[in-house]
């Protein structure tokens, strides 16, 4: 799924997308709700990744 794509599903624009994923402003939580709801990603694992590595439900979801 591309940027665009995702941005388009969530009613945001292309840029918001890319903010969350390069620069890692948090998303609104409604955003957040449907990013999480969409992927099907526990809210526990975003928010406590594993210690050692940075959480793969984080990258799929921004």
């Amino acid at each position: 799924m591309t940027q665009e794509q995702l941005a388009y599903i969530v009613d945001r624009v292309p840029r918001t997308i890319i903010y969350h994923e390069n620069d890692g402003q948090h998303p609104s939580f409604n955003t957040f709700y449907q990013l999480v709801t969409m992927f099907d990603i526990s809210v526990d694992q975003y928010f406590y990744p594993p210690k050692n590595k940075w959480s793969e439900c984080r990258k799929q979801s921004m």
